[in-house]
């Protein structure tokens, strides 16, 4: 539970909510006096969870980097331009193909859609729903909305996706057939979001050599996954070891991420900045950690390490 101090051996260990994803947390530790908050996964502006919880006061800050050398482009308005897209979905009869997790984004992204069509921002359209994790994962979300913000709860506990005519979820393999044929307009989420495997997989096959589909990418695509490929611009790609083309039409839409980018990072620690004695840079790419470092040591004056493999370090 968030805030229930445990004790082990003298150390002190208390759960904050991280707004990442339903149920993430980072961790303040304290010891003999000194105290270290391990930030894990800290969570973008989300339109179904709570917000990331303020940084306590502390010794020493481990801080994720994952987007620790960009911002989110429309990170404000991000709802208006999806809403633009599936207008033109709509008017050029196009399949919108978005690559996304199982666990919050696919909530995130089905939950903003419905919203606009419910909120007739956008006329109906269809939606298949092709992850199965995605699909168990919406019944937990069913059962936790006490960790949601108030919009969303509202929006959850008056709703089920299976009464919703619009939206058809596809549990079986073989139902496939049925998001391939249907003749429409139609919007497709599935997973996974870097296109590294899944049933995404079988949909690019049939769709990705189309001229009338577009792929939208909602998160972060690591380096080296296929994701990243196709968002660079490859055209030539490789789907169980057979050639595919790329003719799909590629949009991004990455202010859907679920992670802070250098902004909100430097935001969130900016209360504490005469506080903090060191932070520890961790999990992001080399190049990302390297630029926070030089923001927070110029704009906060708070001495940054970003620590090799294996290295200990005695605090």
């Amino acid at each position: 539970n968030y805030h229930e101090v445990m004790q082990f051996n003298g150390l002190k260990i208390e759960f904050f909510d991280a707004g990442h994803i339903l149920g993430s947390a980072f961790i303040k530790l304290e010891e003999n006096g000194k105290t270290v908050v391990f930030s894990g996964d800290l969570g973008n502006i989300d339109p179904i969870l709570r917000p990331s919880e303020e940084l306590p006061k502390c010794d020493f800050l481990i801080l994720e980097s994952t987007y620790g050398d960009r911002l989110h482009e429309n990170l404000e308005n991000r709802k208006e331009i999806l809403e633009d897209i599936i207008e033109e979905t709509l008017r050029e009869n196009r399949t919108l193909i978005i690559p996304a997790f199982a666990l919050e984004r696919s909530q995130e992204i089905l939950y903003d859609i419905v919203d606009l069509i419910e909120n007739k921002k956008v006329p109906e359209i269809k939606i298949f729903l092709d992850s199965p994790l995605a699909i168990r994962i919406f019944r937990v979300y069913d059962k936790y909305t006490d960790y949601f913000n108030e919009s969303a709860k509202a929006f959850f506990i008056h709703r089920d996706l299976e009464d919703l005519d619009y939206v058809e979820i596809i549990y079986e393999e073989k139902d496939f057939r049925k998001l391939i044929n249907y003749p429409k307009a139609k919007v497709i989420i599935s997973s996974s979001g870097m296109l590294q495997g899944g049933r995404i997989i079988n949909i690019l096959k049939y769709f990705v050599e189309k001229e009338t589909t577009t792929i939208l990418f909602v998160g972060y695509q690591a380096e080296g996954s296929l994701g990243r490929k196709i968002l660079e611009g490859e055209k030539e790609i490789y789907l169980d070891g057979e050639k595919y083309v790329v003719k799909a039409k590629i949009e991004k839409l990455l202010a859907y991420s679920g992670h802070k980018d250098q902004k909100a990072l430097i935001e969130w620690i900016f209360p504490r900045r005469f506080d903090i004695k060191k932070i520890f840079l961790v999990q992001g790419e080399q190049k990302a950690k390297i630029v926070l470092k030089s923001k927070i040591e110029d704009y906060l004056g708070i001495k940054v390490e970003i620590p090799t493999k294996n290295q200990e370090i005695d605090l």
